[in-house]
């Protein structure tokens, strides 16, 4: 008689449940009660949580739906893989998910569990493009994917990923609120997450600003005060420092003139962006006698929150954040479904890492190029680049690309899919800088070549490696490491051997990632042989590669050459 399968025992079930039960009672749902509701999406409380997770055990788990994947995932008999997450992603029973993709990032917190690729960690990200997680459940492993604790350090690009989702898909004050109250994170650690979800929300703010339906701040200062803002400002009791303004507010409450609190209060969110007050706040706070002060800290805490969702509710409209939110998440979901692996799950993680591990570069005190300073502040930046700086080449295809929406009259959607955009190249090339891949200056056309150039310079041969911007108008494909595949491999409509088969490269782990594509090096306009300003294309930069990497990325990509191969075979290219 065969063995009976214990996955789908009994006592499984019953061990997995118990877990759920343990990871249930430690959720951090004291920390800020009034965050939560019965209600919200995102924002669940801890009764609501234990009901729907109980209803989905019900439905999904009991009847044999879901037994052998909560088994790999909270009883694992093996480390995990990327072929678990792909299975993860059919679960329909959100909360459960949500416990599952908890139960994982900590599991990989622990240093006895093998390591994993940071694919695996981006993939189990990716799983929140469309809907919010859980707060309640995964807050806390979501800030210790930004701290990056563990070794070997989670990339960049996994960190600013984890902050993406989080900024996407929850309040600011919300997230501030919580990690300043929050026992779990000393102070130091409350500073790096200060600063990491700061820059962020930076962005996220110069995207609603550019929302039609934006409230209008004169309305609400009449509706708080009877008086327009810019006349608001003029009142001499608002006449004072950020700084003592939020010292006044402190000390009103400390005295309990909640009338007068109340004021303040309202100026402060009326003048200043709620992340820069909650963080002086916390500042104050921490640096005096109500630093253990549980009950007046929350109190204090409580009440700028209920004047912040107040102008929120006022100032942006439930719909506009949503829609917002939506066009983020879908510009997110078409980049990573452009850059999907070619094949998932069958390259051993210790193989993907042997080239990495360790090896991240510490971020170095670059300063700002003049014209690129301007930009930054221009479109947001300023904050994401001083979270990991880039040299001075790196700076120039910066300042290139953002010169493109100068003689271009965008909509507001487009010219939040520019910014997006310029974030993106950052945070790329801020990933080339963190591994130490090395831009390099053409002395003939300069910091970025397009196919022309690179032809004529006899650079597009099998198996170079190149960086592309990408390209952000009506195109979801972001900026790549990629490498030729086959050089000359089609011939242009003059029947010259012109075209090249590329594949964009995973920098996460140097797998092949995407459809393989077609790079058309024909010479057409006398502006080829000028220097590229990517206003109609995308551009490309040389690279200096460490051997440590492409060792390993050979490796990897051996186990994916069959798969690439038979999809260039079948034509299978853009």
């Amino acid at each position: 008689m065969a063995e009976r399968d214990p996955l789908t025992t009994t006592e499984s079930l019953k061990r997995i449940r118990d877990i759920l039960e343990k990871e249930m009672e430690r959720l951090p749902g004291s920390v800020c009660p009034f965050l939560f509701s019965p209600e919200k999406p995102g924002y669940l409380d801890p009764p609501t949580l234990r009901k729907r997770w109980e209803e989905e055990w019900d439905q999904r788990v009991v009847p044999g739906r879901g037994k052998g994947l909560l088994s790999k995932v909270f009883t694992p008999k093996e480390p995990y893989t990327l072929p678990l997450v792909q299975e993860l992603a059919l679960l329909d029973a959100p909360i459960l998910k949500d416990f599952c993709v908890r139960c994982i990032l900590q599991t990989l917190e622990d240093s006895s569990h093998p390591p994993v690729t940071p694919q695996l960690i981006l993939e189990l990200l990716n799983l929140y493009h469309q809907r919010p997680p859980e707060f309640l459940i995964l807050v806390d492993p979501l800030l210790r994917i930004i701290l990056s604790e563990r070794r070997p350090a989670w990339p960049q690009g996994v960190k600013t990923q984890a902050c993406a989702v989080l900024i996407n898909h929850f309040e600011i004050e919300n997230l501030l609120l919580y990690l300043s109250l929050s026992p779990a994170f000393p102070e130091e650690k409350k500073q790096i997450l200060f600063q990491s979800l700061t820059a962020f929300q930076k962005i996220y703010r110069k995207f609603l600003e550019l929302q039609e339906e934006i409230g209008n701040k004169d309305r609400i200062s009449l509706e708080w005060f009877g008086l327009d803002f810019e006349e608001l400002k003029k009142k001499g009791r608002f006449r004072d420092s950020f700084s003592n303004l939020v010292g006044g507010f402190i000390e009103r409450l400390r005295h309990k003139d909640k009338k007068q609190a109340l004021e303040i209060g309202r100026f402060l969110v009326l003048r200043f962006n709620n992340e820069d007050i909650l963080r002086v706040l916390h500042a104050q706070i921490g640096s005096s006698d109500l630093k253990d002060n549980v009950l007046l800290k929350g109190f204090i805490f409580r009440q700028i929150h209920t004047i912040m969702t107040d102008f929120r509710r006022r100032y942006i409209s439930r719909r506009v954040d949503t829609d917002l939110t939506r066009l983020l998440s879908e510009m997110e979901r078409q980049n990573q479904e452009s850059m999907r692996l070619v094949t998932v799950g069958r390259v051993p993680a210790p193989i993907i890492l042997k080239g990495q591990e360790g090896r991240l570069h510490l971020p170095q005190p670059y300063p700002p190029l003049p014209e690129l300073q301007e930009k930054l502040i221009q479109y947001h930046l300023s904050a994401l680049f001083d979270l990991y700086p880039v040299p001075p080449p790196a700076q120039e295809i910066l300042i290139v690309l953002s010169r493109i929406a100068d003689n271009l009259e965008l909509r507001r959607e487009d010219l939040v899919k520019f910014i997006a955009y310029l974030e993106r190249v950052l945070i790329f090339l801020q990933q080339l800088e963190e591994m130490e891949i090395e831009i390099i200056k053409n002395p003939r056309y300069g910091i970025l070549l397009n196919p022309f150039q690179m032809k004529s310079l006899g650079m597009i041969r099998d198996g170079a490696y190149f960086a592309s911007t990408g390209y952000w108008m009506r195109s979801t494909v972001p900026p790549a490491l990629i490498r030729c595949i086959q050089a000359e491999a089609i011939p242009n409509c003059l029947g010259i051997l012109d075209r090249h088969i590329f594949s964009r490269i995973s920098l996460h782990t140097g797998a092949f990632r995407g459809t393989p594509f077609d790079l058309d090096s024909t010479h057409r306009y006398d502006w080829d042989e000028e220097p590229e300003n990517c206003q109609i294309r995308a551009g490309y930069f040389l690279l200096n590669i460490p051997p440590r990497l492409t060792e390993s990325w050979e490796t990897v990509q051996a186990f994916q050459r069959e798969a690439l191969k038979e999809k260039i075979q079948k034509k299978e290219w853009q």
